[in-house]
């Protein structure tokens, strides 16, 4: 709970009401603060059509009754993260679930592991 307190202080912190003075869209604005860009992904691309079929192979037999659709994607950049990971060949595609309460701790710091001591 002081965790997820904590986390909802810094989130106050980061994003700041008057942020780029209403020359973006708000949403885009909050990303613009975490020095974090939000683009969507092409339907038609790769990425999307790896994603789709990551879902698709996902149900087992007990989840009959429904089927997922992904409908659309985004890719997130933090800002300085691809001059540092540019020469890094093994990427990977990313499944991470979290509460929403330390998203902005994610997005502006990046995701941090925690050590066996802090679990």
């Amino acid at each position: 709970m002081v965790e997820a307190l904590g986390n909802i202080e810094l989130s106050s912190r980061v994003i700041t009401p008057a942020s780029a003075a209403g020359r973006l869209h708000h949403i885009d604005a909050r990303y613009a603060e975490l020095k974090t860009a939000l683009k969507p992904i092409d339907v038609g691309s790769e990425t999307h059509q790896l994603l789709a079929q990551y879902i698709a192979n996902i149900y087992a037999a007990t989840h009959s009754e429904y089927a997922l659709e992904l409908l659309q994607a985004f890719e997130l950049a933090r800002e300085g993260e691809g001059e540092t990971f540019r020469d890094v060949g093994n990427r990977k595609l990313l499944w991470h679930g979290s509460r929403l309460s330390i998203w902005v701790g994610i997005l502006s710091g990046g995701l941090r592991i925690a050590t066996p001591a802090h679990t």
